[in-house]
């Protein structure tokens, strides 16, 4: 990698920047020849420093609230209070607003005063649910809603330097876009405008049992891709000059293969988080600790050495401040493009590498073979209070529990957000829209190039920087030095239901919470996944495999379930009952003629409804039960699962004129029972006992006061509690 020293004026900086800009795109759609050659043209023409970059790959699994939505079995909750459960319970938590599942598998769920051991670092978790949740006691019903909630949970997507990689809740990944050098992982290097499936190891099959997927972006580098598998093992493919897949080669791959451990000794394991930077990639283990591979320049492996041409092929430990040990206590890490950051559970944040725009935040230019904690605002004490960073190509950002979001580093083309276009050497807090107070709500940030983009909590998003071609999503090319909301498909309103969002080098990935997947900016190869190479200044649909529909990360196998409630209730001496129809889901094709009926007449003119809730009303025939019931396979879901049957039964007489008391359950040998007084004038005259029906001594039918056996002088009394014991007596509760 060439390196010169920062010389001439400013606007001769921005001019060369914005000419190399375009040169930049140019070569990436030709062969390793025509990059070089393109770079030796700028180097002459310029001849002056030329700042290369890297748009940081959205990660997976991350502390605080930026990644909300990809929880997965096995992995480590931090809450913030201590609570206490068994293995193999399921959890229910409230974590940015959506709702997350947990399976503990011989994990620990761990409150803050064990925050060292915390693997990742959700601070807003509230439990919903508690141990007596166990999955092999939960109803088939419940066990499907609990699956469907979990799955939404699994997937995600990142934004490569023009290519686009997503993973699927089933464990499998796509990509689109360039595939000069096997990013796609297809074993081609044929350019895709939509989805193609990553190959498996070898070639054979496909690869599967991933949990997080990391693409690389660049200046001129980032063509390659990390998975990691559920196991904690890692995989890559792609670009490999400089080492950067970690397999101890400089060899081009066009299909997986597995990053091989410390010193070559077998393979890398025990990998919670991983991050592909332009040239190198940094790795996080469960224990905390950190290591990398690649390029090692400017010290980005920090192993406190460097120098032109330094590169190491397989992992090694990055070593600990000062040179001191090693750094543990890491909770997330970012490669970026020739600088590498690391949040700790303790909400700080550290950096090392390339530093020539103060892209470290340490209050200097000068480069950092090891780490050094970054400053705070207006260079007062330390950055706290983080949950999430990312790194663009020489800006930096990180955001903290509150919501709010600070950035530091270069700043030509507003990527910064305070207003400016300066360079900043420590944090600086990123203005709101039009420059309107501060940017607040924020729950997952992500650079580009020189743009930057955040989610909100509400799922709308905001962008700001570098919008040479439409990467903000406003429907302009006009660079942003403050956020601006990003549009809606067509320019129609504004973008809403995001769960992540995912910037490339100029372009953007967004997924949203029912698994579509859009995308906006350059499309010069495909990135977008629209089957075009039209530039997008408002977001586009990523369309299906081989151009067909549209494409979805959440597999969606689960059947519509259906819920009936009839109002009133039952038992009741109505004539007339509606009934609700809730399904789990939206459905289509459900009509009045899905519905039978026995001892009623269904008034199909009052059937209405769309989506998941419909309404219709039935008339009784005669006194007794009304049973009514929806066929399966009547409707579908959007993923053409057909629904399940419902059915429900409700007792109609003309008895019943008032209700009791009820508690509808079994205590010890009691058996509870609801029941129904007749009246004739201020006298009782009929109760009607209502029991279950799965039990000893249950009775169900119409009594005089004459027929109750009380317990001793205890009268039957309205509004008292009764219930049937064994031998079929109703007795008094005392």
């Amino acid at each position: 990698m060439l390196r010169k020293q920062e010389a001439g004026s400013r606007k001769q900086e921005a001019g060369s920047r914005k000419l190399e800009d375009k040169l930049e795109y140019l070569s990436s759609r030709g062969t390793k020849q025509f990059h070089f050659f393109i770079s030796i043209i700028s180097i002459l023409l310029l001849g002056i420093f030329i700042t290369t970059t890297y748009a940081q790959a959205v990660y997976y699994i991350v502390s605080g609230n930026s990644m909300y939505p990809t929880l997965k079995d096995g992995d480590i909750v931090k809450v913030e209070k201590q609570e206490s459960y068994n293995d193999g319970d399921t959890v229910v938590a409230e974590v940015g607003g959506k709702k997350v599942i947990k399976r503990i598998n011989g994990d620990v769920l761990e409150g803050d005063n064990k925050g060292n051991t915390a693997r990742y670092n959700l601070k807003t978790a509230d439990i919903l649910g508690k141990a007596e949740y166990r999955t092999n006691k939960l109803t088939e019903d419940e066990k499907k809603a609990f699956e469907r909630v979990f799955a939404s949970g699994v997937e995600m997507v990142s934004g490569g330097t023009d290519y686009t990689i997503a993973l699927k809740s089933d464990g499998t990944v796509w990509g689109w876009g360039n595939n000069t050098y096997g990013e796609l992982g297809d074993n081609t290097t044929i350019q895709r405008l939509t989805p193609v499936q990553v190959h498996g190891v070898g070639d054979v099959g496909y690869l599967t049992g991933v949990s997080q997927v990391s693409a690389g972006s660049y200046f001129s580098g980032g063509h390659f891709v990390m998975a990691l598998m559920n196991d904690g093992t890692v995989y890559a493919w792609g670009y490999n000059a400089l080492g950067r897949l970690g397999d101890n080669t400089t060899t081009d791959r066009h299909t997986p293969v597995q990053v091989h451990g410390v010193e070559n000794v077998g393979y890398l394991t025990g990998i919670s988080q991983v991050s592909a930077g332009d040239s190198s990639t940094v790795a996080l283990k469960s224990d905390g600790t950190v290591y990398a591979w690649g390029n090692n320049t400017d010290g980005q492996l920090g192993k406190n050495t460097s120098g032109a041409g330094s590169y190491i092929k397989t992992p090694i430990q990055v070593h600990g401040v000062g040179d001191i040990g090693y750094l543990t206590g890491v909770s997330q890490v970012v490669a970026g493009y020739a600088c590498s950051v690391a949040l700790k559970t303790d909400g700080t944040v550290y950096a090392w590498g390339w530093n020539p725009h103060g892209e470290i935040g340490d209050n200097t230019t000068t480069s950092r073979l090891t780490p050094v904690q970054v400053h705070g605002v207006g260079n007062v004490g330390y950055l706290t209070g983080v949950s999430q960073v990312a790194v663009g190509t020489n800006h930096t950002l990180a955001l903290k529990t509150d919501g709010t979001v600070y950035t530091w580093g270069w700043n030509l083309y507003g990527e910064i957000g305070d207003n400016t276009t300066t360079n900043k050497l420590t944090p600086v807090q990123v203005h709101g829209e039009g420059n309107v107070g501060y940017l607040t709500g924020v729950s997952q940030v992500s650079a580009g190039q020189y743009s930057t983009v955040a989610l909100k909590t509400d799922g709308t998003v905001y962008a700001w920087g570098w919008n040479n071609f439409g990467q903000l999503g406003d429907n302009t090319t006009t660079d942003r030095l403050t956020p601006v909301q990003v549009h809606g498909v067509g320019n129609v309103g504004y973008l809403t239901g995001v769960s992540q969002v995912s910037a490339g080098k100029a372009h953007v990935v967004i997924l949203k919470t029912g698994g579509a997947v859009y995308a906006w900016g350059h499309n010069g190869v495909g990135e977008l996944g629209d089957n075009t190479t039209t530039e997008g200044h408002t977001s586009v649909q990523v369309h299906g495999v081989g151009n067909l529909g549209y494409f979805l990360c959440i597999i969606d196998n689960t059947p519509p379930t259906l819920t009936i409630n009839a109002s009133p209730v039952s038992p009741t001496n109505a004539t007339t009952i509606t009934y609700t129809f809730q399904f789990s889901e939206d459905v289509t094709g459900f009509d009045a003629s899905d519905i039978s009926i026995t001892n009623g007449t269904r008034n199909d003119g009052t059937f209405t409804g769309s989506g998941a809730t419909y309404t219709i009303t039935v008339t009784k025939v005669a006194d007794g039960d009304q049973v009514l019931t929806v066929v399966a396979n009547a409707c579908q879901d959007a993923a053409t699962n057909l629904n399940t049957e419902g059915t429900i039964t409700v007792l109609m007489t003309s008895l019943i004129t008032d209700q009791g008391y009820s508690l509808g359950t079994v205590a010890g040998d009691r058996k509870w029972f609801k029941y129904y007084i007749g009246k004739d004038g201020n006298n009782i005259t009929k109760v009607m006992l209502v029991a279950p029906k799965d039990g000893d001594g249950v009775k169900q039918g119409t009594f005089s006061r004459d027929d109750i056996l009380d317990q001793g002088d205890n009268k039957f009394i309205s509004g008292s509690i009764y219930y049937i014991d064994r031998e079929g007596k109703i007795q008094l509760y005392n």
